[in-house]
């Protein structure tokens, strides 16, 4: 499972468009719809 982390802090842009699958064809407890995404990031 990919989740990076940094011992200091760490700023980064991760652009990706709407299409991509975080996970693949894989679906795992943290797997997240694009609707889901969108409503954490308060843009629904």
């Amino acid at each position: 499972m990919h989740k990076p982390i940094a011992k200091d802090e760490c700023w980064i842009v991760l652009i990706e468009t709407v299409t991509i699958q975080h996970t693949g064809d894989v679906e795992t407890p943290i797997t997240k719809t694009i609707e889901q995404q969108l409503a954490q990031a308060g843009t629904t």
